[in-house]
């Protein structure tokens, strides 16, 4: 659902004003999908205790479904966001939010989830974390990059029109008679320089 943005980013590619709408309006719904998914995500352990499952199996979730919720959310907007990059033409910040998001979760469940020197072994909590941060580093590269530039004004470049007269016998004809009758001064020292044609 959140992917339905791709179109209408799209549609409003030249107007920044218009991109910064479709992206905060897909923000709002990708909130609204990803709560409930979160919330429901949350409730795991309270559908486990109620289908019958031992209460030390429950308790070994720990903090993995709070993780994993959060993850859910953040998973939603970054999907809406990557979405809009790729509306906008810009794969590449996809392909490189997937890349750190891939490293991330790979990253650290190897170090949390046996845990490596003094880093303590996690278990699934450590998974768990790891998918969060994966998750949240994707979100927010795709979040920046989908906001379009500002536009910059040019100031056009100033011409500076020398005051030294040209050396070639055409174009000091040329420069004596632009001047005849607005610089006169400009004429005779043209004269002056280089003597009547």
């Amino acid at each position: 659902m959140v992917r339905g943005v791709l179109p209408f980013v799209s549609s409003a590619a030249g107007d920044r004003a218009d991109v910064l709408r479709v992206v905060r309006d897909g923000t709002w719904l990708a909130v609204a999908v990803g709560v409930p998914g979160a919330v429901a995500v949350c409730g795991v352990p309270l559908l486990a205790r109620a289908g019958g499952v031992p209460a030390a199996t429950v308790a070994a979730l720990g903090v993995f479904p709070l993780l994993l919720a959060g993850a859910v959310l953040l998973g939603s907007v970054g999907a809406m966001a990557s979405s809009s990059l790729v509306g906008l033409g810009r794969t590449r910040m996809v392909m490189w939010s997937g890349l750190v998001a891939a490293g991330c979760a790979a990253g650290l469940s190897a170090l949390l989830v046996a845990g490596v020197g003094p880093l303590p072994a996690l278990g699934l909590s450590g998974a768990g974390f790891g998918m969060l941060v994966a998750n949240l580093a994707a979100c927010v590269m795709n979040l920046r990059g989908s906001r379009p530039p500002r536009r910059r004004t040019v100031s056009p470049p100033r011409l500076s029109v020398s005051s030294s007269p040209p050396r070639s016998r055409w174009a000091r004809l040329a420069y004596r008679s632009s001047a005849v009758g607005h610089r006169p001064a400009t004429s005779r020292a043209c004269d002056a320089a280089y003597g009547p044609d």
